[in-house]
């Protein structure tokens, strides 16, 4: 059975830090506002608390967060789930959100303690310092080049368009298996997928010596059976010649 020491209130004209008292008693300085306990040889007793407006002077005294660190070296502070105080917790969980165009999210990851980077996927991963990585793309498509065309260099989430011109064909394979594909293919296969008109029977393919081509008729030059010294430019009929019929 504990023993236990009645404390009667009363008033009494010494100097609180010179007090010395009985062992367990207990007096108040109405100054400052603090208590005091006297263990009977300290003179202004043991201090029981720093009096109002003191509050506490260390993370521990707090009335919502842990009172003690030990084993707790290294340890985070998070807020409790029913959100009445604080905790150690000996983890640094991040939550990681996939996110459209608009920055709304579409899917979150709560409790992640690890995050991995493929570099297959064109990730680097750098250590710059201790503790500090360095995350950065090293496999992108970043700028276009074609032979006397100027660069064309991707700005963040640019869309490249592939633009086909006559007689070229472009189609994509996005299931492809085991790589999705793109081709190139030439489908011409007459004139008139050049553009040019279609003639007719017995007209001739002619340029005007600029890039444009049409079928145009060439009128005869007669019948004659000795060409020589024809006019450039002249059109014969040969007849009967090794007794062929015409």
């Amino acid at each position: 059975m504990a023993w236990l020491r009645k404390i009667k209130a009363g008033l009494a004209k010494y100097d609180v830090d010179t007090f010395v008292g009985h062992n367990g008693q207990m007096f108040f300085d109405i100054e400052t506002g603090s208590l005091r306990l006297s263990d009977g040889s300290t003179p202004g007793g043991i201090h029981v608390s720093t009096g109002g407006g003191g509050g506490a002077t260390t993370f521990s005294q707090l009335s919502d967060t842990p009172n003690s660190f030990t084993n707790c070296g290294g340890y985070y502070v998070k807020v409790k789930t029913d959100a009445s105080g604080l905790e150690f917790v000996n983890e640094c969980s991040l939550s990681v959100a996939t996110v459209d165009t608009n920055n709304n999210i579409i899917c979150n990851n709560t409790n992640i303690n690890s995050i991995y980077f493929d570099t297959d996927s064109g990730f680097d991963v750098q250590s710059t310092q201790a503790g500090v990585v360095k995350v950065q793309m090293n496999s992108t498509f970043k700028t276009w080049k074609s032979s006397g065309e100027p660069d064309l260099v991707a700005t963040g989430l640019d869309t490249i368009e592939f633009v086909s011109g006559t007689g070229i064909d472009i189609t994509f394979n996005p299931n492809g298996n085991p790589d999705q594909t793109l081709t190139i293919a030439n489908t011409i296969t007459n004139l008139t997928d050049l553009g040019i008109s279609d003639g007719t029977e017995g007209q001739v393919l002619t340029t005007n010596g600029c890039g444009s081509f049409s079928f145009t008729t060439v009128s005869s030059g007669g019948t004659d059976t000795n060409i020589d010294g024809g006019s450039p430019g002249s059109i014969y009929s040969l007849n009967n010649i090794d007794g062929g019929s015409p």
